[in-house]
């Protein structure tokens, strides 16, 4: 059996006039939070919507269209209000 052999290089940092400058540490990027929808009428806030075969829908910051049941996504979705107001 072969094991696969992986090669890391590991290369100096560059800088200026031998000086170094700080590097910010990445950030992680900020978890997709649900996209909340809100009768106007009454102040109702819900998370959740309902497809054709009346499952439970919610829609995220990422763009995406997600069934809690199963956890399916589908990316690319964007939730616009009547008014357009709400995105």
């Amino acid at each position: 059996m072969r094991t696969p052999i992986l090669l890391l290089a590991l290369l100096p940092a560059l800088t200026a006039c031998g000086e170094s400058s700080p590097v910010a540490p990445s950030q992680p990027p900020a978890a997709p939070t649900l996209v909340d929808f809100i009768d106007d009428a009454t102040g109702f806030k819900t998370f959740d919507l309902r497809d054709a075969q009346n499952q439970i829908v919610q829609v995220n910051s990422n763009r995406e269209l997600i069934w809690p049941a199963d956890g399916t996504r589908l990316p690319g979705y964007r939730a616009t209000g009547a008014s357009g107001a709400r995105t």
